[in-house]
Formats: C-alpha cells, sequence, structure tokens
C-alpha cells in the first residue's frame, strides 16, 4: 500500500505513531519506502485510550509542525475512527467515520483554536487500493 500511494505522488513530511507493536511495525515500512526514517515518533496519546486532548494539543504544537505539513498517522481502531469523526464533525452535525483495517483518510486541518477541527478530503479502504494497484 505504501508503494501504491508513493506511486501516486502522495508525500509524508512525519510519520505519528503508537509505540504498540503492530502499529509501529507499519510506520517503520511507511518511513522506509517514503526514506523518512528520521521522521518517525512514537507517541503514548495514539495508544488505544489515549489521551486526545495531548494529541490535539502536540499536533497543533509550531515546534513540531509547520502549517502544510503532510503528517501520517498510525494507530488503533476505533480510536482512530473516532478522531477522525471529531476532527470532521461540524459543532450542529454529527459525522462518523469507520476506517477499515490498513483504510486511510486524508483531513486537511482548518482550525486548530481551542479544538481541532478539519475537512475530510478521502477516505481509502483497503479493498479498493487492492483493485487499483493490480
Amino acid at each position: 500500500m505504501a508503494g501504491w500511494l508513493k506511486d501516486l505522488g502522495v508525500e509524508f513530511d512525519t510519520i505519528i505513531t503508537s509505540p504498540l507493536k503492530r502499529a509501529h511495525q507499519t510506520a517503520s515500512i511507511v518511513s522506509k519506502i517514503f526514506n523518512i526514517e528520521n521522521n518517525l515518533m512514537n507517541w503514548d496519546e495514539l495508544q488505544p485510550e489515549g489521551n486526545r486532548i495531548e494529541l490535539y494539543r502536540k499536533l497543533a504544537s509550531e515546534q513540531l509542525f509547520k502549517q502544510e505539513s503532510a503528517v501520517l498517522i498510525v494507530g488503533h481502531e476505533p480510536y482512530l475512527s473516532s478522531l477522525i469523526s471529531e476532527i470532521i464533525s461540524e459543532t450542529n452535525a454529527s459525522s462518523h467515520v469507520v476506517l477499515k483495517k490498513a483504510g486511510l483518510a486524508k483531513i486537511r486541518i482548518t482550525s486548530q483554536a481551542q479544538t481541532t477541527h478539519g475537512e475530510l478530503e478521502w477516505l481509502l479502504t483497503p479493498k479498493p487500493m487492492k483493485n487499483i494497484s493490480k
């Protein structure tokens, strides 16, 4: 999947991952394919039941990321689906995203004032990605 993304011209500046074994292994593979091994970070906030407020605070940190950074986040379900849903939800609307195992979502962050908000640009599930890459 990582090779397919790279062939499509997708780029990442940084990869942030849960330190748990399977997520870290996945992130490590992707970091090698994208040649950004030095920009791979383990964050405890991405573990299941991680601290969302701290995760949002770290993501908003000016010291870590430029405004247009492309960050890949590797974590666990249902935590990631819940984070995505929360970020793309508007105050009066409820959005619920289900991220399948090995699925990808691209979110453009629009605001990080008091909370993190963004727009879902695309959501890919593994089955269509496998079909496209054949």
